[in-house]
């Protein structure tokens, strides 16, 4: 069975992850399994938390520590 989750959904679980809320919450509020979920987003190795100050270095993978 294919599982849709409209755009603006998606987007939100996105966000909501990024700011620390765990993946499995997150499916047992959209009644799916967190796999489910997990495929829909897509790599969520990608996505990085946001610092609690609030700002984002967009330069961050670009620097390396020497």
């Amino acid at each position: 069975m294919s599982i849709y989750l409209p755009g603006d959904v998606i987007e939100e679980c996105r966000d909501l992850l990024r700011r620390g809320e765990r993946l499995a919450t997150l499916a047992g509020r959209l009644r799916i399994a967190p796999e489910q979920l997990q495929a829909l987003l897509g790599d969520q190795q990608t996505m990085r938390r946001i610092p609690d100050d609030g700002e984002v270095d967009l330069w961050a993978d670009s620097k390396q520590v020497l």
